[in-house]
């Protein structure tokens, strides 16, 4: 749903329910989607019409309320509302669950296995569950005894109910995922007593001992998520305790035989020597700046680390490279061709510690938030004046696409930008910021998706190719809409697992079938190269 992929197993004889449509493997049932495995041939028999398309060279086909026909492999259906795809044939084996190793990954449920006994007999069973979810009961009958059990978070109800009457997410300028701020407007409701009230970052709902502060919010930015603490003895114990360290401190300042009163007549000696008091000042000054640089270097080792770590194969890369996408001036070029120039252009680079320009851009392609913060944008050596206004060192090369934007969204050099593009005679200080903030920009299409326009519209005169984030203001209809809006989640997904076994046949299957889209309906052929 939404766009992104879903994986989901049905076992032989079972019948489960997928987004509201019944599946069953070799075990009919009336008004489900049926699959049958037993014979020769696999089939599939619904209830409703629906089709098809083998995205493997785009062949397109019907499906017949209950008539069981072949079943399609590496196909996307659309029945009932729903698209899915088979990968592969069925397979005897287990569905087990193995840990990524990853123990502050905050987005995958935890997996509780448990052996559960009674008398002679045990049997086990896995709970699904995380920090903020409710847990899915799951009942198993071991002897005579029937338990039920799951794993998530406990649910308490708070004295009041509290309503959500609007949601407001603000974005950077131009941008479709980059979020500044958040926040929301909600009633409060306890008994007769009714009032409204806004909280976002730094402005927490305190009432009746609970305070509530903006988390997150759903993905669709129609729900938000609030976080609850409540903790009176807790809150008023720590209020004391800042009481007291404030009291001592006062104490300290006015105490005749204290440390603080032995170093202000220390003090009181060498007030006349300004030079050794400069030289105090500069010491904390350098200290300060070594603890900011030191969190940065943290953070910019952690953002390279996911990169390494999802560094897709150059084989791979390779292929992806072969695409063709219609540049912003309407000529088509491999998206090899588009990735060097973007990587020369903004870093004055032809990689990034041991990524290719084609790595890099599929990279970005996969987690352009992690790349907001990579240094990665050249700014001209002689020009000072543009780190002074982005606000990093005067002796940094490169700066991070976040540098440009201030904490309410706004571009740090649009002010500046008026003048330097109407003058007929820039001087040197105008075309470095002309120049920077064409980099920006290109950096800017490449992270949002703008720029990878690798869709043509099926008999489109001009010839025009969109890119995934434009493909809702295009009129692509049928099969042809449900391909170009599914085919990029799942293929990203695909990468996502490629990555972690080393093994792209599956990735290099869906890219194969974007090329396929191309060729059938991209003017210009000669451009094409095989994947």
């Amino acid at each position: 749903g939404g766009g992104s992929r879903h994986d989901h197993y049905l076992k032989s004889g079972e019948v489960q329910n997928f987004h509201n449509v019944l599946f069953s493997l070799n075990n009919y049932v009336k008004g489900a989607i049926n699959i049958n495995t037993e014979g020769d041939v696999p089939t599939i028999q619904a209830p409703f019409e629906g089709e098809f398309m083998r995205m493997a060279d785009q062949l397109k086909g019907k499906v017949e309320i209950d008539i069981a026909q072949p079943l399609m492999f590496r196909s996307l259906y659309n029945l009932g509302g729903a698209q899915f795809v088979f990968p592969d044939p069925p397979m005897k084996g287990k569905v087990a669950y193995v840990s990524n190793g990853d123990y502050k990954d905050k987005v995958t449920d935890d997996a509780l296995i448990l052996k559960v006994s009674s008398g002679n007999e045990t049997k086990e069973i896995t709970l699904l569950g995380s920090k903020g979810k409710m847990g899915v009961p799951q009942s198993i009958k071991v002897g005579d005894l029937e338990f039920t059990l799951f794993y998530g978070s406990k649910i308490y109800n708070t004295p009041f109910t509290v309503k959500l009457d609007d949601f407001i997410a603000k974005k950077y300028p131009g941008t479709e995922k980059s979020y500044s701020s958040y926040e929301s407007k909600v009633e409060v409701t306890d008994g007769d007593e009714t009032f409204d009230y806004h909280i976002y970052m730094n402005h927490i709902l305190e009432y009746k001992g609970h305070r509530l502060f903006q988390a997150s919010f759903d993905e669709d930015e129609k729900g938000t998520v609030l976080s609850v603490s409540s903790d009176f003895w807790g809150t008023w114990i720590t209020y004391i305790g800042y009481f007291l360290l404030y009291f001592s401190m006062m104490a300290i300042m006015f105490t005749k035989y204290s440390r603080f009163a032995d170093l202000k007549r220390k003090l009181e000696k060498v007030k006349m020597k300004k030079a050794k008091l400069s030289v105090v000042a500069l010491l904390f000054s350098l200290t300060g700046f070594a603890q900011t640089h030191n969190q940065n270097h943290n953070d910019l080792k952690a953002i390279d680390s996911l990169i390494q770590k999802y560094k897709v194969d150059e084989e791979h890369a390779a292929k992806f490279g072969k695409l063709v996408i219609q540049d912003l001036g309407g000529r088509m070029k491999p998206v090899n061709t588009f990735s060097s120039e973007l990587l020369r252009k903004v870093s004055h680079e032809n990689s990034y510690k041991g990524l290719n320009a084609d790595q890099v851009f599929l990279s970005m392609t996969q987690f352009p938030s992690a790349w907001y913060q990579v240094q990665m944008i050249y700014i001209s050596r002689s020009n000072d004046s543009i780190r002074k206004i982005i606000g990093i060192p005067a002796d940094q090369k490169l700066a991070a696409f976040i540098n440009f934007f201030d904490e309410r969204g706004n571009y740090k050099l649009s002010k500046y930008l008026d003048d330097a593009y109407k003058t007929a005679n820039p001087n040197q200080f105008e075309k470095d910021f002309v120049e920077t903030d064409k980099k920006v920009n290109l950096l800017s299409s490449a992270l949002f998706g703008s720029i990878l326009k690798i869709f043509p519209i099926p008999g489109d005169k001009n010839n025009k190719w969109v890119s995934y984030p434009e493909l809702g203001e295009t009129n692509i209809k049928g099969m042809d809409s449900t391909f170009t809006k599914q085919i990029i989640p799942i293929y990203l997904a695909s990468l996502a697992s490629a990555t972690e076994n080393n093994k792209y046949k599956e990735a290099d299957f869906y890219l194969d079938g974007i090329q396929k889209y191309q060729k059938k309906y991209g003017l210009d052929r000669c451009f094409f190269a095989d994947v």
